[in-house]
């Protein structure tokens, strides 16, 4: 069996936003299971940071929607708060 393990990135969030609750928010997508989640400060702006994402997509629609997507070099919104949304893009490693 191929699994298909991506690469993701969220290049702008709140840095009071924790990884556990950023684990939780792509989970409830259902997209695949999480290997990592890594992230770093951004180097010109304090208050925020950027989180790469490792995930083993699943077979079906959304780890499918999602593989097309980033594949074509689209970012995908992601509402996790009301209005609040991230933009998801591949990473490419």
């Amino acid at each position: 069996m191929h699994q298909s393990i991506t690469t993701i990135c969220i290049p702008r969030t709140y840095k009071t936003i924790s990884k556990r609750f950023i684990n939780q928010k792509i989970k409830k997508c259902n997209f695949g299971d999480i290997l990592s989640i890594v992230e770093k400060p951004l180097r010109n702006d304090i208050d925020y940071k950027k989180v790469t994402i490792r995930i083993v997509l699943k077979k079906g629609i959304n780890g499918n929607y999602l593989l097309e997507n980033i594949k074509n070099g689209t970012s995908l919104k992601l509402v996790y708060n009301g209005v609040d949304y991230w933009r998801i893009f591949n990473v490419g490693l």
